[in-house]
């Protein structure tokens, strides 16, 4: 009969993993052959560099919440004239009014993408530094929302 649990011969315990693994890149995916577009070489390469946004796992549905709240406020920011699916930004067709909540709009955005960054001075400096910054701030946050939605 054992007498403590100290004379069992118990493995160690495992390692604690990272709530979100690392991205893997898919040399073949699925899709290639659908459309070029899913081949790797044609893949969008405005994301390559991008810094690791935080994980939401963990939080507190507040936490969640407030990020849901985040993107409804910068929805509700972006002018009338460029809700639509269709629309571009052209300054020609831009009221002062509108340039003016496109402009609160981008800022809403540019502090949304960096703060949700696990480093926001990664974020910013990536953001900065990327040879389209605007098309970045775009991708980025177009991005993130996706992986949000998830």
């Amino acid at each position: 009969m054992v007498e403590n649990v100290s004379e069992f011969d118990l493995p160690a315990p495992a390692p604690i993993e990272p709530d979100t693994p690392a991205p893997v890149e898919d040399s073949s995916p699925v899709l290639a052959g659908v459309a070029p577009e899913f081949t790797p070489e044609n893949a969008d390469p405005t994301l390559d560099g991008m810094p690791e946004i935080r994980s939401f796992a963990h939080e507190l549905p507040s936490a969640r919440l407030k990020v849901q709240k985040s993107l409804v406020a910068i929805k509700a920011a972006f002018p009338e004239s460029l809700t639509g699916e269709e629309s571009e930004i052209n300054a020609e067709n831009l009221t002062p009014e509108d340039f003016e909540k496109l402009t609160n709009a981008v800022e809403k955005i540019e502090e949304f993408v960096i703060n949700i960054a696990k480093n926001p001075n990664d974020m910013r400096e990536w953001l900065i530094n990327h040879k389209d910054p605007e098309t970045a701030l775009f991708a980025a946050f177009s991005e993130i929302s996706e992986r949000l939605g998830k």
